[in-house]
């Protein structure tokens, strides 16, 4: 026995086309409203905050990488852009994730050729002999 057994065949097949169209225009609103908060997913360049949630980093990962020219600030006004295809060709040429190292280490070489002094950690200081 079902929570509609008691109506007849015509009225329960009329609930269920009207619970039917609801739902189809439920689901209709919902992707319009969707497209207008992510109308980037079309555009060939995304805000710094879209990008950033593209790689799922901060936004400051964004600007470090704008800011050290591994990525190209392109600017509309005061908003920065970043072209998409430049995202996933930095995503893709990296080999890892944007915000941590790809397995390779870095060596830093002073213009001596040796490698330079560690600096002491905040907070300790150095003890003489």
């Amino acid at each position: 026995m079902t929570a509609l057994s008691f109506l007849s065949d015509a009225a329960r097949a009329e609930i269920e086309a009207l619970i039917a169209a609801e739902v189809e225009h439920a689901v209709e609103r919902k992707l319009a409203e969707r497209e207008a908060h992510n109308p980037g997913s079309t555009s060939p360049y995304m805000t710094v905050a879209e990008a950033a949630d593209y790689l799922r980093c901060r936004r400051q990962r964004v600007d470090d990488l704008l800011s050290s020219r591994r990525l190209t600030r392109h600017k509309d006004g005061s908003r920065t852009l970043v072209a998409r295809r430049e995202i996933e060709a930095y995503v893709m040429d990296d080999g890892g994730p944007v915000g941590g190292r790809s397995g390779g280490t870095m060596r830093v070489t002073m213009s001596s050729g040796r490698a330079p002094h560690p600096r002491p950690r905040p907070g300790t200081r150095k003890v003489s002999p």
